[in-house]
């Protein structure tokens, strides 16, 4: 329970902060952006909304197309509107589930598997390999 507050709560929280002061609002889709990293091709909608007075353009997803001209749903911060999402589940928890999730489930299956680390084991940690060196 503490290993699973110690590494997600910071980014639970961060983002439920997120969420709490955010607002939302209708974007359109401008056009389909392309861009090229050696051989990683990487495409996106780019989306447009009004805020503070003006017209904010932001990338969405990779790989989450959506057709020029679509209003799709958005969310963002009054305080940084560039920092503008879809709403949709992955485009706002997408990053919190991976960044805390995943660490966490890798940190339990090392630690509850009983045929990784033997109950009652201690474990020594060190900064060359190995990493871990289990104790009996």
């Amino acid at each position: 329970m503490y290993l699973f507050a110690i590494v997600v709560s910071p980014f639970l929280i961060y983002k439920i902060g997120w969420i709490a002061n955010s607002k939302t609002a209708n974007g359109v889709v401008g056009f389909i952006g392309r861009e090229y990293s050696g051989q990683i091709v990487r495409n996106y909608s780019v989306i447009s909304f009004s805020a503070n007075n003006g017209i904010v353009w932001f990338n969405g997803n990779d790989n989450d197309l959506f057709k020029p001209g679509q209003i799709i749903p958005i969310r963002y911060s009054e305080d940084n509107p560039k920092d503008a999402r879809v709403n949709n589940f992955v485009s706002i928890w997408g990053d919190t589930v991976v960044y805390g999730g995943i660490p966490t489930l890798v940190i339990l299956i090392i630690f509850v598997h009983p045929l990784v680390v033997p109950r009652k084991s201690r474990l020594r940690l060190g900064f060359t390999k190995p990493f871990i060196t289990v104790l009996q």
